[in-house]
């Protein structure tokens, strides 16, 4: 067995104490006990671990010390909730003395990850909406990075935001590669950069595919909406094929293309209850496939969509932002009106107050953090 010695300020103990109670009870970290000594030097606090395996659990140990840290920085400081590269040089700084035994630095990973939250869009309540993972880069992965990130994910998107000195730019990915647009992990970008990074901002703008893509946040009794200023499709009528019936389970009474098929059906039941091939949805036109029929009478709810993406790796997106703005715009014109109210009839469902206006749509919802991470891609 081999000592690990770590020494982190003080004012730490209590996090990282609780942090190295509970991780060490692991069986799976082979720990021959007692096997944690606390020492005091200076202000410093010095822990000594004696481990069987002191390659893999000294570096576990050591991430579990410094999460305990990320935690209780923006406890003591709550103004100072700062994004991932800060949190890094400010670890640096302050965990002054971290040695191991072998004189390896196993901080470097931890160090040099990327925060990842996930964040549950369209809702104000986690399990519910459409999650998406958020990660803010220092500088850019490598595409094939992204890519493999946004498999690992398996969400329906991952986002990626970097600061430029432009601005904030945003890229999506799904587990099938990189899109132009996406709705949901915009809310949820604009909920982290508002919460974690800027927490005073009000309003955040993002560089991406799609041009610039506004997002303002209004705060209320019922909590925090976000607005999103989105670009609306141009539709075109496209003939409804016996493909179209077959994929669905159903026949469409219309059948519009832009990016993405949108599909009208005749009423919410068949859109709520549909049962589609993915094979053979895979095989129509358009990116995804957004299927839509007008809401029911007396339910507040102008329509209600369904969105499948085979061809992006998902079958069905909870809730589909870019799908809305093939969905909204459509029935804006048909029922002659600008603000319509979405439901989104997913297994997790979600629910989005838009407005329509010169070719932009404004999509409304709320957001709900789900978690926070590192990802240690080395």
């Amino acid at each position: 067995m081999a000592p690990l010695k770590i020494k982190l300020h003080l004012d730490m103990w209590n996090f990282v104490l609780q942090e190295f109670r509970r991780d060490l009870a692991e069986p799976a970290l082979l720990l021959q006990g007692p096997c944690v000594d606390l020492r005091l030097d200076g202000d410093l606090l010095g822990v000594e671990a004696f481990l069987r395996n002191p390659s893999l659990n000294a570096h576990f140990l050591m991430i579990a010390s410094i999460r305990a840290w990320l935690r209780y920085l923006p406890s003591k400081h709550p103004s100072e909730l700062c994004p991932w590269a800060r949190i890094a040089q400010r670890q640096r700084r302050q965990c002054r003395n971290v040695q191991c035994h072998n004189g390896a630095n196993p901080l470097r990973s931890v160090m040099m990850g990327m925060k990842q939250y996930v964040v549950d869009a369209f809702t104000d309540e986690v399990f519910k909406g459409n999650p998406a993972a958020v990660c803010l880069p220092e500088t850019w992965p490598s595409e094939e990075l992204m890519a493999s990130i946004a498999m690992e994910n398996r969400f329906s998107e991952t986002a990626f935001i970097v600061r430029e000195p432009q601005g904030y730019h945003l890229r999506w990915f799904t587990p099938g590669g990189e899109i132009d647009l996406c709705g949901h992990a915009t809310l949820a970008s604009a909920y982290v950069i508002m919460h974690f990074v800027e927490p005073d901002a009000e309003t955040i703008r993002f560089h991406t595919l799609s041009g610039q893509l506004t997002v303002t946040r209004f705060r209320g009794d019922d909590g925090e909406v976000f607005a999103m200023d989105f670009p609306a499709y141009d539709l075109a009528p496209t003939p409804v094929t016996d493909a179209m019936e077959q994929a669905l389970g159903a026949r469409p009474v219309e059948a519009w293309l832009g990016r993405d098929l949108l599909c009208v059906m005749r009423d919410e039941r068949i859109v709520r209850g549909m049962r589609p091939d993915m094979t053979l949805v895979n095989e129509l036109p358009g990116l995804l496939v957004n299927v839509t029929a007008a809401g029911d009478p007396g339910t507040g709810l102008d329509c209600v969509s369904r969105s499948f993406a085979p061809k992006c790796g998902v079958d069905e997106d909870p809730v589909c932002g870019s799908g809305h703005c093939h969905i909204l715009p459509y029935w804006s014109r048909r029922f002659g009106r600008d603000r319509l109210t979405a439901y989104q009839a997913s297994q997790r469902g979600g629910t989005i107050h838009a407005t329509v206006s010169d070719g932009r749509v404004s999509l409304g919802g709320s957001a709900a953090l789900f978690s926070i991470g590192e990802i240690l891609p080395d």
